[in-house]
């Protein structure tokens, strides 16, 4: 038996309880219900390369259906591409990439630069931990449940005695001041100027126009 199936043996046996979810009742997680159901990776478990790979093994030894695998994979990438896969996350790509993406294949990935020593001395428990702690899942249909607020009821008022005449409603005792007046709008220049120029002088003498303004010679005033 070479490593790879060594390793694949240990993490069955100790991924055999699958891991806890978000629902009250655990038919849920086996009848097909759970196909419906989205599952949700700690952000703790995506801050490091090294904790990333350990999901993706988790995942792997799921058995989700192709959406909800599918879903995980993306968000994984997603936290790999802020980190452009340098160093270590370029194995964490490798792994998400596997094609099938089967628990064999991705322990295959992971078991490339990791001894049996760093594997049985920090993986496997890693492993573990991620199964049971770092996956849930979710009914994305379900209500957000939440406290039904009741009403609050007293008798009587707020307010204890004359509220000032300038307040609205009842409780409010803040002056109101009134509205500055809206701005006017500029005023525009008139075209005809000699028609206003001759008006406002008939006016300044007291003369009435009768509506037709005295429009003078402009022949003899042009020269003078």
């Amino acid at each position: 038996m070479d490593l790879t199936q060594k390793v694949f043996s240990d993490v069955l046996e100790v991924l055999r309880v699958r891991p806890h979810s978000e629902s009250k009742n655990r038919a849920d997680d086996a009848s097909s219900y759970s196909d419906l159901r989205q599952w949700k990776i700690n952000p703790e478990c995506l801050k490091s390369a090294r904790n990333t790979r350990i999901v993706l093994i988790a995942i792997a030894f799921l058995g989700l259906n192709p959406d909800q695998e599918v879903n995980l994979r993306k968000q994984i990438l997603k936290v790999g591409l802020k980190w452009s896969f340098q160093g270590e996350w370029e194995t964490v790509k490798l792994m998400a990439l596997q094609k099938p993406f089967t628990p064999a294949r991705v322990l295959q990935a992971h078991l490339k630069d990791r001894s049996p020593q760093d594997f049985y001395g920090n993986d496997l428990s890693a492993i573990k931990r991620a199964w049971f702690f770092g996956l849930k899942s979710y009914d994305p249909y379900a209500n957000p449940s939440s406290r039904v607020r009741q009403p609050k009821r007293k008798r009587g008022y707020d307010d204890k005695g004359q509220l000032p005449v300038s307040s609205y409603g009842a409780g409010n005792t803040t002056k109101l001041t009134p509205r500055p007046p809206a701005e006017e709008p500029p005023e525009v220049e008139p075209t005809n100027t000699l028609w206003h120029t001759t008006l406002d002088r008939e006016k300044s003498l007291g003369r009435d126009p009768g509506g037709k303004p005295h429009i003078p010679n402009t022949e003899s005033n042009a020269f003078g």
